[in-house]
């Protein structure tokens, strides 16, 4: 007989299970780690769907094992409805505020996160979102609060470590950085590229520091693919901006296609449409590389399937010819 509940256990699992893609995806992986992630997701999905073959959670886990440059439009209608039957489910609130901000919707990916936090306001995960939101829109006092807050309940958390520390260097608090620097999470893996970027926010003018943080970044990304996102990142806030599009394209050339995981279970180690798409990050948006390259991605083709446009076009006072080019990409 069919059993809806307890199928939805197994499909909450296999929606767990697919955070093992993160070790999988890391330069130094045992050769099956891959398989044996995806392995198990499909298991688990697939037991869900045979006891109700209507699991949403597991069809989306499913979908999540496909590519995620060609499977935009259809994971946001899988993750509208699965949330429409449970509006207030924490993880999925994630995996929907992680895929917003992964296709360029800051504005609804800060709205999910303001949810996220209100029904879980002692979690520093939620704290350090919301946190990372409030930093993005200029709210730095409040920012600084959260982010503070959620470190100190959850120092070790990749994730949580990270926010606060990088909301240090981009607030110019260098001593306290340094500090939480020297406290890195062991998850974190090689500090060399994030010592040099905060070298070069110390000495924004010193040409010799910038070309050095380059260099690091280069040697850190080829060595832990999964760092590529926060060394988009990194480059763009120093001014960087070629560096950034050879950190993209070296991205794409490095990974098979099928590892540019969804937003969620990449959980920041995806494809770095979040870096690449971040309001702060004007230049990047208005080089001529940028379009095409998004094209790449799927995400030309996932705007105009889904009808939802990033920030960076509907904030633009050129938005209809930003609307019109990247109509024409998405049929090329």
């Amino acid at each position: 007989a069919r059993a809806p509940g307890y199928a939805r256990a197994h499909s909450a699992l296999a929606m767990a299970l697919g955070h093992r893609i993160r070790k999988a995806t890391l330069a130094d992986a045992a050769p099956d780690a891959f398989e044996n992630a995806c392995a198990a997701v499909k298991a688990a999905a697939e037991r869900a769907l045979g006891l109700d073959p209507a699991d949403i959670e597991a069809k989306l886990a499913l979908l999540s094992l496909k590519p995620v440059t060609e499977t935009w439009a259809a994971q946001e209608r899988l993750l509208t409805e699965a949330l429409a039957a449970n509006p207030t489910d924490s993880a999925l609130l994630w995996y929907r505020m992680r895929w917003l901000v992964g296709a360029g919707r800051f504005r609804e990916g800060e709205r999910v996160a303001a949810l996220g936090y209100e029904l879980n306001p002692l979690s520093p995960i939620w704290m350090a979102a919301r946190g990372s939101f409030l930093m993005i829109n200029g709210d730095m006092p409040a920012a600084d609060e959260l982010l503070k807050q959620a470190w100190m309940n959850e120092p070790h958390h990749l994730f949580v470590w990270y926010a606060r520390w990088a909301f240090l260097g981009v607030t110019r608090q260098f001593e306290e950085a340094w500090r939480l620097l020297s406290s890195a999470p062991a998850s974190y893996g090689d500090i060399g590229a994030a010592k040099a970027w905060l070298i070069a926010m110390e000495r924004p003018d010193d040409a010799e520091a910038i070309a050095a943080y380059i260099v690091e970044t280069n040697i850190f990304r080829e060595s832990d693919y999964s760092q590529f996102p926060q060394g988009m990142s990194g480059l763009a806030t120093v001014g960087q901006v070629d560096a950034v599009f050879e950190c993209a394209e070296l991205r794409i050339s490095l990974t098979q296609p099928e590892r540019l995981w969804s937003m969620w279970h990449a959980n920041g180690y995806g494809p770095g449409t979040e870096s690449l798409l971040n309001p702060w990050f004007l230049v990047l948006h208005a080089d001529p590389r940028f379009l095409p390259l998004c094209h790449r991605l799927g995400l030309c083709a996932g705007w105009v399937e889904t009808g939802h446009w990033p920030d960076f076009i509907t904030l633009s006072p050129n938005r209809a010819a930003l609307e019109a080019r990247v109509r024409k990409l998405a049929v090329s």
